[in-house]
């Protein structure tokens, strides 16, 4: 019997509340990114905290009924993370009212890091209100792991993808989330990581994806379905690609798990349902 893939997400889980349609699902880029971890087979781990509140208890709950692992949370008196989701008329969402809760309270410690160090694969997220995170994950020495960065979309830069070498030693995947500019920044992405000897994996919305390996590019076009919310539609793909190419050592079969998996999820309400 083939042995589960192990997958940790380091980041925010929170409650995710949209309320133009007066309804509220969990959410937050590290919970997204371990359930789909889980759709795809894996034993997942989301590393963060919630509070001591009723959204909480929301949390404890999904994560309990979707086979999440809960061992690696930590639970901080006080509010747990959430976040306003406005979607505009392409379904694509505007977060506002951002209250970070206890996460602005959490870091990583030497538990983390020995835990870390028995996983697959571990990705974070770089946001400026989780630097810190990012930061102390991309420091640590994890040889038996597959650490993975995504970079989302780098709009605190401006899309520019200078960024990326101050984190070149730090990684063995890179993803970049890329919506403008889109062929110049998707050969410029691919020239970095190339150079370096390393994967890369730009999501491109609409026009689909790119998986850079060894110097070769592994296109594949998005599903053209109607379009409620891309909220996580990232996550889905980025961990669902990751655990499937681990496991399968298939680079078509595991990008067109990824495609559907994100299709799946753009066309409800919610990044995390299922």
């Amino acid at each position: 019997m083939q042995k589960k893939i192990s997958y940790a997400a380091i980041g925010d889980v929170g409650i995710d509340i949209y309320p133009k349609i007066g309804k509220q699902f969990p959410g937050g880029m590290a919970l997204n990114s371990v359930f789909h971890a889980v759709q795809a087979g894996a034993h997942a781990s989301a590393i963060s905290a919630i509070g001591t509140d009723k959204q909480a208890h929301t949390i404890i709950q999904f994560c309990d009924e979707k086979r999440i692992s809960r061992d690696m949370i930590s639970v901080i008196d006080g509010v747990t993370d959430s976040v306003e989701i406005i979607l505009d008329e392409n379904g694509v969402p505007h977060y506002h009212n951002w209250n970070l809760g206890v996460l602005e309270k959490f870091r990583l410690n030497k538990m983390h890091e020995n835990f870390l160090g028995n996983q697959d694969i571990t990705t974070a997220v770089y946001l400026p209100e989780l630097k810190h995170l990012f930061d102390a994950f991309s420091k640590m020495n994890l040889p038996n792991t597959l650490k993975v960065g995504d970079f989302t979309d780098l709009s605190e830069h401006g899309g520019d993808q200078y960024i990326l070498n101050e984190y070149k030693d730090n990684f063995n995947i890179f993803a970049l989330s890329i919506d403008e500019k889109v062929d110049a920044r998707v050969e410029s992405f691919s020239s970095f990581v190339t150079s370096q000897n390393k994967m890369g994996i730009a999501l491109l919305g609409k026009r689909g994806s790119v998986v850079i390996s060894e110097g070769k590019q592994f296109v594949q076009r998005a599903n053209t379905v109607k379009v409620v919310d891309t909220t996580g539609a990232g996550d889905s793909y980025l961990s669902t690609f990751l655990v499937e190419s681990l496991r399968e050592k298939n680079m078509a079969h595991s990008i067109k798990k990824a495609t559907h998996a994100a299709t799946t999820v753009i066309q409800r309400y919610g990044a995390s349902e299922a």
